[in-house]
């Protein structure tokens, strides 16, 4: 994280935080870590992703707040825009959001707007997030993408300002 992309950008170093993924007591990590989180407000919180397509992330099925646990990774490769096992197994997928919204809506005859509610709303309602995240209102955090026809991302809005323009 620290070479491939902090080093690359703004950030004075003492602002960001990353987990030892090399620790060899991983529970004194973890304490160490979720002490971190608990004592410091998060404004953002950037996922790394991998080379084998493996995210900061929880396992399917772990409760909402876990916190900062270790996990056994089994070897997968990224090809064809599927993650699989070593054996060929499929362990998970690669799609980007608007390519999971076009799907819903070009090859399941979805309507644009269920789709983007599958995409947005019905994630932040399942994790009790939805007055803030998922829709667009007054007191709601200003983040979204705008999609052109084609569903390519045209325009993306963090915090009310535009970060990316196509």
């Amino acid at each position: 994280m620290r070479k491939n992309l902090f080093d690359n950008l703004d950030i004075r170093p003492e602002n960001t935080f990353i987990e030892n993924g090399k620790a060899e007591d991983t529970e004194a990590e973890r304490r160490r870590y979720d002490g971190l989180l608990d004592k410091m407000p998060q404004d953002i919180q950037l996922l790394g992703l991998g080379s084998n397509g493996h995210i900061a992330f929880n396992e399917p099925y772990t409760p909402f707040g876990t916190g900062t646990h270790v996990v056994k990774l089994t070897d997968s490769t990224i090809k064809d825009g599927q993650a699989r096992l070593k054996d060929g197994t499929l362990a998970g997928s690669v799609l980007k959001m608007n390519a999971a919204v076009k799907n819903l809506v070009t090859k399941c005859g979805a309507d644009i707007g269920y789709a983007i509610d599958c995409a947005t709303y019905n994630p932040a309602k399942n994790l009790g997030l939805e007055k803030e995240y998922g829709i667009i209102r007054d007191g709601a955090f200003a983040d979204f993408a705008l999609l052109d026809g084609n569903f390519n991302v045209a325009l993306t809005v963090v915090g009310g300002e535009i970060v990316y323009r196509a």
